[in-house]
């Protein structure tokens, strides 16, 4: 029994005896299972602990050997969770059936389907939507009447009546266009048309925020769009009749407010501007575009800053008419075939994760991916950030992912160690991943690296916000599929210029009302025709500035890998000369990844493929599989260099020492029945699995050893692809 004098000591040593195995069961458990030697020992070390603090008499002890009660009980549950994760392993893990093919890394800069083909390509894959109460899923809706490649073609010609209704009340409209009381007045009574905008000033700049364009998740929705869109309009303080007019012009009830709209057959389109109350200047701009068609009606939404050149660019934001037409009907991206969403989605079962999984991996997707991971903060789970705030503020330009704890473990089996997301962390993944990309393309935050970078969680909601956005305006760059807002008003002053026209026809050149009709709607035209073509050429020379930019980025990319090559070689050699040691050769696969990262530098990659291979196979003599790819670090790939001390004489005996063998796979790796399975993807380019390394000729797979790897040329290293179990091949 311990004395008084050391009773402080000894209860302050038991507390942190059980803080450091609390600590050490949370990282251990976090990205994967640990195995059942590991959960034995923090059993039998919880059961030392207590019968120590039991024996040692100290007073209040009854409540540290309560949480070492509720320790144990952690781990037992531990050892549960791990048992049905193992019996549920094969359901979770994503098989080559159904994994993407690599997307290269250009994939912004791909030719966009029209929206029609891309509704035709996404919609035969129902699993990827999910169902609401009201709203049919994709497969449900009929994809034969896609929307016209030109909407506005359908409404060319002089014979058509021009399509508006005009509202019980009109509200007045300014002088701009004309003085004459006659035209105001019969401009009021008859023929809404739009006021002339001021041409703007060369000082003043540009700023595309955000663009969404897709299609509404309802059928029939075309009219309850348009309401929702007028209810926003309403919240913004513009007083839209009710039932609203299809044409309208709105000045808002504080300075720098405007909102107009057009129709058209089949099109409706908004424009709202409000004025920025932080930033003098500052306008922002808001389009909508609706139109009509089968089976869904198609929604465009963008928002633009307006600002003086001289004042700094906006931050991101997203227009709440986005959220409210996502809650109010739903809101589909047809390129990737999937609902947007401005909730979190929650991954807790084996389909959540396979459709997560899916997602991750299409090449349809150009939207971020952020996936959240729970974790024990005290007595409850937490995340690092809160999932709802954040997919709130994102208002589905990104979807927002949160992991169970059993779903953290069957992600990092399907992807690697190298994507995981465990413990208080969050991953971006952005668009375009594969399980082979570097994962610094798709970063990972915690509280360490946070602290590395100056963030806080608002600057990294923000970081997330900004990476959205700017994802999302490669809408912009899609096929000219749903006109912008100015095309369907320039559409509208043409059709009333013909409309006046065939009104004056009649009475001839001198009907001075109607051509002062004629001449002010052609005025407005021009100067709308003017507008366009300069806010045009500002988007030509941003578009060339992205591309600029983009091409810069896949350069430094370039020389971020050579660089990485030139850091792991450096590191590797640092390594070797400090410790001067032999390496190890582990009996489990638990740290493949850290091993590799350790040992073999820029020499040999192993896929996400060749691991998973490994981690599934029943070889039993591990540490030989460890010593084969140190192998191919230390002599192959000098070998294939030239830069192997000895030269071939030296190959030939490590091999010789190793009981193994080098040669090509034959025509399995050509033969068309089998060429998918002996290949895989690295950094963007298709790696044939064209040589494998024989060991122990035995079809057993607990005995038998082979190694399917491909030369990478461009940076001359070893891709391994699967081992260390046969592949099968023509004759099997």
């Amino acid at each position: 029994m311990a004395t008084a004098g050391q009773s402080p000591e000894s209860r302050d040593s038991f507390k942190a005896e059980l803080e450091g195995l609390v600590a050490e069961f949370e990282h251990a458990s976090e990205a994967l299972p640990p195995d059942e030697h590991t959960l034995r020992q923090w059993t039998q070390r919880a059961r030392g602990l207590y019968s120590r603090v039991d024996a040692s008499g100290e007073s209040g002890r009854n409540k540290l050997l309560q949480r070492i009660k509720a320790f144990r009980m952690r781990v037992w549950i531990m050892r549960t969770d791990r048992r049905r994760y193992r019996e549920q392993r094969e359901e979770l893990r994503l098989t080559s059936d159904n994994t993407w093919r690599h997307v290269p890394a250009q994939l912004a800069q791909r030719k966009r389907h029209k929206l029609s083909q891309a509704i035709e390509a996404a919609w035969p894959q129902p699993d990827l939507i999910s169902e609401s109460a009201g709203t049919p899923s994709v497969a449900s809706l009929d994809a034969r009447s896609p929307i016209p490649a030109n909407p506005l073609a359908e409404v060319e010609g002089n014979d058509l009546p021009v399509p508006v209704r005009v509202a019980e009340r009109e509200i007045p409209y300014s002088d701009e266009v004309t003085t004459r009381s006659e035209f105001r007045k019969f401009r009021r009574e008859r023929l809404p048309a739009l006021p002339t905008q001021a041409l703007a000033s060369r000082s003043t700049r540009l700023d595309p925020i955000i663009a969404i364009a897709g299609r509404l998740a309802r059928a029939g929705s075309f009219d309850e769009a348009r309401e929702i869109t007028c209810q926003w309009l309403r919240k913004k303080h513009f007083k839209v009749a009710k039932p609203f007019p299809d044409n309208f012009e709105l000045e808002g009830p504080i300075k720098g407010h405007r909102a107009m709209a057009v129709g058209l057959q089949g099109i409706w389109a908004m424009q709202a501007e409000t004025a920025d109350t932080t930033m003098d200047g500052r306008r922002w701009r808001v389009e909508l575009v609706l139109v009509d068609a089968q089976p869904t009606p198609a929604v465009g939404v963008t928002l633009t800053a307006i600002s003086p050149a001289n004042q700094p660019a906006p931050g991101p934001s997203v227009p709440a008419l986005v959220s409210q037409l996502i809650d109010g009907i739903g809101l589909l991206d047809t390129e990737a075939g999937e609902l947007l969403s401005a909730r979190p989605i929650q991954v807790n079962t084996p389909e959540a994760l396979q459709r997560l999984l899916h997602s991750l991996q299409s090449p349809k997707r150009h939207r971020p991916a952020i996936v959240l991971s729970t974790y024990n903060k005290g007595d409850r789970r937490a995340t690092l950030l809160d999932p709802d705030g954040l997919a709130k503020r994102l208002r589905g330009i990104a979807k927002v992912y949160v992991l169970s704890r059993e779903m953290i473990w069957a992600l990092t089996d399907a992807l690697s160690k190298r994507f995981a997301v465990a413990g208080a962390s969050v991953r971006l993944f952005r668009p375009g991943f594969t399980p082979d990309d570097d994962p610094s393309l798709h970063p990972a935050w915690g509280p360490d690296t946070l602290t590395a970078q100056g963030l806080d969680l608002a600057g990294l909601s923000a970081l997330f916000e900004r990476e959205a956005a700017d994802a999302s305006l490669r809408a912009l760059e899609q096929e000219d599929v749903i006109p912008p807002f100015d095309r369907v008003r320039e559409k509208v002053l043409r059709m009333q210029i013909e409309e006046a026209r065939r009104q004056a026809a009649p009475t001839g050149a001198g009907d001075e009302l109607s051509a002062v009709r004629v001449k002010a709607l052609q005025a407005a035209l021009d100067d709308e025709t003017k507008l366009r073509e300069m806010y045009e050429e500002d988007n030509d020379t941003q578009r060339q500035d992205l591309q600029r930019l983009r091409d810069e980025r896949d350069g430094l990319r370039a020389r971020e890998y050579h660089l990485e090559d030139r850091i792991d070689a450096l590191q590797k050699r640092l390594r070797e000369l400090e410790e001067n040691r032999v390496p190890t050769f582990p009996d489990t696969w638990d740290n493949l990844e850290e091993w590799c990262e350790q040992y073999l530098g820029n020499c040999v990659a192993l896929t996400a493929k060749a691991i998973r291979a490994a981690r599934d196979s029943m070889f039993e003599n591990v540490p030989f599989c460890y010593e084969v790819l140190l192998f191919l670090t230390g002599t192959y790939v000098p070998s294939r260099r030239g830069t192997l001390e000895g030269g071939g004489e030296r190959l030939e005996a490590e091999k010789t020492r190793l009981g193994i063998d080098i040669s090509p796979v034959g025509r399995a790796a050509e033969t068309h029945r089998s060429k998918e399975t002996y290949s895989t993807t690295y950094k963007g380019a298709r790696v044939n699995l064209d040589m494998h390394v024989k060991g122990p000729n035995d079809r057993d797979p607990r005995k038998g050893f082979r190694l399917y790897f491909g030369w990478h040329e461009e940076s001359q290293r070893v891709i391994v692809g699967w081992f260390p179990s046969h592949l099968d091949n023509a004759m099997t």
